[in-house]
Parts: structure tokens; C-alpha cells; sequence
């Protein structure tokens, strides 16, 4: 069947393992299998964009499951890693790891976990490493990669609806209580100032 014939063609001239990838954004989740070698840079294999932007993160959730469903290897992947928005669970000792947070400004996904789903679609028969970080940790711990013979810390920023600032110190990312936002911090209109789009209101101090 179609299954089984995408898994042969992802190990068909495979040299080092295959890996399975979810940004998962508050607009869109990317999601992706890679080939990971020591002695080349990551190949992307497959790839897909699937909406996030409504109210179901169980099907946003569900068709990226397939998606890599539809080309897992034998024996499953050999790794998978996340990088979410948040606030999401880190710590894996308590209950929420893996989960989308109570505080979340996404409420639809509060407390969605998104660890469980992806670890079960993609495990086979084989031990398969799993990495779960924020979307601004993970792309400052790749930075850092590239540069680790030259540095040993990063700060990496994102803007978007906030301003996220991902740490690696001396070649660790950094974790706190929460996910680490650099924005979302309030300003004051200027005087004549009529945008109405300031959740904390408009009155000047």
C-alpha cells in the first residue's frame, strides 16, 4: 500500500538516522522528517504546513500525526523534537510536561498536550530519543551549534506577537518558571495618540 511504500523510500539510500520535527506556532505548525548524518547537514525529506490558526488543536494535532504516520520507517523514527510556543511544560517530572500551560493566551490549547500524541505515532520498536523545548530555546541551541567552537552563550530574539528571547549559557538553554518572553511589555501612548489596539488601555500616567 501507499504506507508502506513511502516507509521503504525513506530508508532508500539512508546513512544516518531519521528524525521527526514539529514547530509547532500559534498560526501554523510545520512538521518534517529529516535525514541526520555526523558527517553532513540535516536533509529535509518531507515536509508540511498545517493551520493552526482555529479553534481544534486536536485536529491540528491529528494531521500532523498522520503526516508522519504516512512516512514512518520500519521500526519507527529515531528521534523526534519539538519546539512549541508556550507556556508549555519542560520539566519532566511534573504532571504538565509536555503540555500546553493553564496561562496559556491560547485557550483552546490549555493544558493540550502535545508531547503524548507525537512520542505514539512516531515510536516503533526501537528506543527513540525525545526533545520537547520552547520555539525560541530550540532555534538558539541550533545557533549555537553552528558557532560552538567559536562561543559558548547565545541570546536569540524573535519578534512577533511578542518578543521572545531564547538563552544558551555556556552551552546550556536556559529554563525559568515560564516560557521566556522578552515582550509583552506595556508602553504609553503618546500624547494624540488614537490607536485603539492597546489591551491595557489608553490613559497616560
Amino acid at each position: 500500500n501507499d504506507r508502506s511504500t513511502r516507509r521503504t523510500e525513506t530508508r532508500i539510500g539512508m546513512s544516518g538516522i531519521i528524525v521527526a520535527g514539529v514547530e509547532a506556532g500559534g498560526t501554523t505548525f510545520l512538521v518534517c522528517t529529516a535525514e541526520v548524518s555526523t558527517n553532513a547537514k540535516p536533509r529535509i525529506l518531507h515536509r508540511r504546513e498545517v493551520d493552526s490558526s482555529h479553534s481544534s488543536p486536536i485536529d491540528t494535532i491529528q494531521q500532523c500525526v498522520e503526516f508522519f504516520e504516512d512516512f514512518k520507517p520500519q521500526g519507527g523514527y529515531d528521534a523526534i523534537g519539538i519546539a512549541s510556543f508556550g507556556p508549555i511544560g519542560l520539566n519532566e517530572t511534573d504532571r504538565h510536561y509536555g503540555c500546553i500551560l493553564p496561562g496559556s493566551p491560547k485557550a483552546a490549547w490549555r493544558n493540550i498536550n502535545l508531547l503524548e500524541p507525537f512520542v505514539k505515532a512516531c515510536k516503533g520498536t526501537k528506543k527513540m530519543a525525545v526533545k520537547i523545548e520552547t520555539d525560541v530555546n530550540a532555534p538558539a541551541f541550533a545557533e549555537f551549534l553552528e558557532m560552538k567552537d567559536l562561543l559558548s552563550s547565545v541570546a536569540y530574539v524573535t519578534v512577533g506577537t511578542g518578543v521572545g528571547v531564547g538563552l544558551v549559557v555556556n552551552g546550556s538553554p536556559v529554563h525559568g518558571w515560564m516560557h521566556p518572553e522578552g515582550g509583552h511589555v506595556p508602553i504609553q501612548p503618546l500624547p494624540g495618540d488614537k490607536f485603539k489596539g492597546y489591551t491595557w488601555g489608553g490613559k497616560h500616567h
